[in-house]
C-alpha cells in the first residue's frame, strides 16, 4: 500500500491536530501519524481513515504492489 494522497494537507485544511483527526477516524494517533508519513497501516485502519475523509481507498492509497517496489 503506497500513500498517494496528502493526509497532512487534508488534516490541516480541516484545522485538526493528528490526535483530533485520529479520534474522528476512530484510529490511534500513532496510526494516523504512520499513515501521514507513508508507513504501512492495516487495511482496516486505512478504511476508517478513508471513511472519515469521505474518500475511496483507491483515492488515498495505491494497492499495486509494483508501485511499492
Amino acid at each position: 500500500m503506497v500513500l498517494i494522497f496528502n493526509l497532512k494537507v487534508e488534516r490541516l485544511e480541516r484545522g485538526l491536530t493528528q490526535g483530533e483527526a485520529a479520534d474522528k477516524a476512530k484510529v490511534n494517533q500513532s496510526t494516523w501519524s504512520r499513515a501521514e508519513r507513508g508507513f504501512a497501516i492495516s487495511p482496516g485502519e486505512a478504511r476508517k481513515i478513508a471513511r472519515f475523509l469521505n474518500k475511496k481507498l483507491i483515492e488515498i492509497w495505491d494497492f499495486d504492489e509494483a508501485a511499492a517496489a
